[in-house]
């Protein structure tokens, strides 16, 4: 029997590689195995190394198929030449969307490998291994290119009754369609000639079952716009309305905002509260940004929908906007940040542009000045609108961003906060002077420390009345985003009582006692005794609610 292994590198745990088990279902539904084993290995940026290549090698494999993306050319370049010392037998393989793009850079890289696929990888690697090479030592570097793209009915449906238990607390990611009818400039996709595939509404209907019949706590849809084909999101958003209450699954859409008519957005406002999520990817309010990166969005109406679908609250959002995309200055990215910021979506990414080799926005760098790292993940260091200073600043205010806005743990103190600053963009700019002067900007801080730094930070904004008010609203924020019953430091001297729940606590809030209710929480601070359900979290904000209040 030989051996194949497929390595996948992820960014986190949390995060799974599909593609590595499309590329084994698709040949196991379509060809005879024959003497082949195809086994599946996966990793994550942050494992101990020497570990990593210890489990490939304690395999033997005969020959390593390596996904690669930008996430993880730094450690699978590490992998590729330590495995070629250790098993200089084993034949090593290569594919994924970086690796053709990392061929002029990396050229020793390159030449490392016996194998290289290019194209859809389900096709590419079955014919290598059809083709019986795939065992076969190359002098140089040979690439695998198929004649054609996968029809929708075989795009594989990766899970099973018996691979499922591997997806437990980690996303599981599904594919409802290949492909995207956009170019944005950016984007690899905006590149990608092949027409979007749609698998059958009926195969999409059996496997949303799967999903829920297992337990599956979250399905990511990986397809690039959910619903660039309106009809068909609105069949699968009416499936998922059709599902027990009972149901504990959720499932995210990444969607063009702007495409939802009075229709869809009626349906979504119908669901179960945190039955979805959408991510909505903005980018940027500038319209010539926008069209230089040809992305069109009509961003009035996007505006316009994502109001409606916050304001029913059933739904989590997510908002996207990239950093250095061309013609976008400090003070553009500014009004692009804070009116995004205006949406309250449930989290608002700041990512930075990077460079996609195979993106159509790499023939114009040049044009529009921009500037990469050479190191993995390529990300933008400036452009001629945005110097190198902007983008710290930038970087600066997206590590408070995360901390404070996108933690979920700020959301009363924050909005009594940003009354303080002429804009959102300048409240955590200014935070973000502040926790450099201590050292805890870029820095990892614990959860009640950063309870600790803004109430500090409040000093320089509130007179002593208006922070007691503002201590009062970071003890109901930090109370309802942890159970635990130890405040901040700075913050115990408002707080009267933390403690469990008991059964002769009811008369304090003069109601029955409530079924089941192990897990909440009673907290008193400003006068106020709150009663919180710590048994579990918002489907929708993330946070424990308050019950009961005396």
């Amino acid at each position: 029997m030989k051996k194949i292994l497929l390595i996948a590198v992820n960014s986190q745990f949390i995060h799974s590689n599909p593609a590595v088990y499309s590329l084994k279902s698709f040949f196991e539904s379509n060809f005879d195995k024959g003497d082949v084993d195809i086994v599946i290995k996966e990793f994550t940026v942050n494992d101990v190394y020497g570990n990593t290549v210890y489990e490939i090698a304690k395999e033997r494999p005969d020959a390593v198929a390596f996904s690669l993306y930008i996430w993880n050319t730094d450690v699978v370049k590490k992998l590729v030449a330590d495995i070629k010392r250790i098993l200089p037998n084993a034949v090593t393989v290569m594919g994924g969307p970086e690796v053709l793009h990392e061929l002029s850079p990396l050229s020793d890289f390159a030449r490392q490998l016996d194998y290289i696929l290019e194209g859809e990888g389900e096709l590419s690697f079955s014919e290598l291994i059809n083709s019986g090479k795939i065992f076969e030592k190359q002098a140089a570097t040979a690439v695998i290119c198929p004649e054609r793209a996968l029809s929708p009915k075989e795009i594989p449906f990766i899970y099973t009754d018996e691979n499922i238990s591997l997806f437990k607390n980690r996303i599981v990611y599904y594919e409802s369609s290949r492909g995207c009818p956009f170019s944005c400039a950016y984007c690899l996709s905006g590149g990608d000639r092949l027409p979007v595939r749609f698998i059958p509404l009926e195969k999409v209907y059996d496997h949303i079952d799967f999903f829920v019949s297992h337990g599956v706590s979250l399905v990511k849809f990986v397809d690039r716009t959910f619903n660039c084909n309106p009809e068909r999101a609105k069949s699968i958003i009416k499936k998922i309305a059709s599902l027990p209450e009972s149901a504990a699954t959720c499932f995210h859409f990444e969607v063009g905002a702007d495409l939802f008519d009075s229709e869809l957005i009626s349906l979504i406002k119908s669901l179960k509260r945190g039955r979805i999520q959408i991510e909505a990817g903005i980018q940027s309010l500038n319209e010539k940004t926008l069209e230089c990166s040809a992305r069109k969005c009509n961003n009035k109406r996007l505006f316009e929908n994502l109001r409606q679908l916050s304001e029913s609250g059933n739904v989590n959002i997510h908002t996207d906007l990239i950093a250095g995309l061309p013609l976008e200055d400090l003070s553009s990215f500014k009004n692009s940040f804070n009116g995004v910021y205006s949406l309250n979506s449930h989290q608002l990414q700041l990512g930075f542009l990077k460079r996609l080799a195979g993106a159509p926005l790499c023939e114009s760098e040049e044009k529009y000045g921009i500037v990469y790292s050479e190191n993995a993940p390529y990300e933008v260091i400036s452009t001629s609108s945005l110097c190198y200073t902007d983008v710290i600043e930038l970087k600066r205010v997206e590590a408070m961003l995360e901390r404070y806005y996108n933690s979920g743990g700020f959301k009363t103190s924050l909005e009594m906060l940003i009354k303080c600053f002429p804009s959102p963009y300048d409240l955590y700019l200014s935070l973000a002077d502040f926790c450099e002067q201590r050292g805890a900007l870029f820095t990892s801080v614990s959860r009640r420390k950063a309870y600790d730094l803004i109430f500090e930070f409040s000093a320089c904004y509130f007179d002593e009345k208006e922070r007691n008010s503002f201590a009062v609203s970071l003890l109901f924020d930090y109370f309802s985003a942890d159970k635990s019953e130890i405040a901040p430091e700075s913050l115990r001297f408002i707080l009267k009582e933390a403690k469990p729940f008991k059964n002769s606590d009811c008369d304090l809030f003069a109601i029955p006692l409530p079924h089941g209710y192990t897990g909440y929480g009673i907290r008193e601070f400003g006068n106020v005794r709150y009663l919180f359900d710590y048994s579990k979290r918002d489907s929708v904000t993330g946070l424990f609610n308050v019950i009961a209040r005396s």
